[in-house]
């Protein structure tokens, strides 16, 4: 089950929306948009559901709905991968084809291109027995999905602080720009002013 705490998924769903649009008050355009940035976010939602979600927000979706979204679309666990391949596991020892596997990872989720299943095969299938441990490969499966979600975290903090840093240095010439006219409209009233006392020094003078 997905425990995440209420920070946490708020910094999830800020680091898999700043992967594909860095304005929170805009609109995704695109439903690859928001199947890029769930996957991103340890999400592996099916062609249907994301056709569903694009179809509920009119054809675009804001921050807020994107949220919505994240919430409904929990995270993959070590579990949810193990049960996959259980499924597929006739004898129950522990063991898939790469058949299989092939059928698994191409019918299911975020369909995988032969090219891509056939990277993985090589590394947990070196020697092209045809046989996979799945518990390695869940593992394996899951340690790249976390070091993708970690990666994409680390760039949305950095693009949060330097927003941060623009608006910031924004306000600041805001409020320079502020004080200089406060002061140059002081400056002009107290030249006025003494010009005023001047012509009234001069005038009680002559009389």
């Amino acid at each position: 089950k997905d425990m995440q705490s209420g920070d946490e998924f708020l910094e999830d769903c800020r680091s898999g929306w700043l992967a594909v649009e860095r304005d929170f008050s805009a609109s995704l355009a695109k439903p690859e948009q928001l199947r890029y940035a769930l996957q991103c976010m340890g999400r592996n939602p099916s062609g249907k559901a994301i056709e569903r979600y694009w179809y509920q927000c009119g054809g675009k979706m804001s921050f807020q709905q994107f949220s919505v979204v994240m919430k409904k679309e929990a995270r993959v666990t070590m579990g949810d991968l193990m049960n996959c391949f259980r499924r597929v596991d006739s004898t129950g020892g522990g063991t898939v084809t790469s058949q299989d596997l092939m059928s698994l990872l191409t019918k299911h989720g975020e369909k995988m291109s032969r090219d891509e299943l056939q990277s993985i095969l090589d590394d947990v299938d070196p020697e092209g027995t045809g046989k996979l441990d799945y518990a390695e490969l869940c593992h394996m499966l899951m340690n790249v999905a976390e070091e993708c979600s970690k990666a994409y975290k680390a760039r949305g903090a950095r693009l949060l602080e330097l927003e941060g840093k623009i608006r910031a240095e924004s306000e600041g010439r805001s409020q320079k720009e502020g004080r200089g006219q406060s002061e140059g409209r002081n400056l002009s009233g107290k030249k006025i002013e003494k010009k005023r006392n001047l012509r009234s020094g001069g005038g009680g003078g002559g009389g």
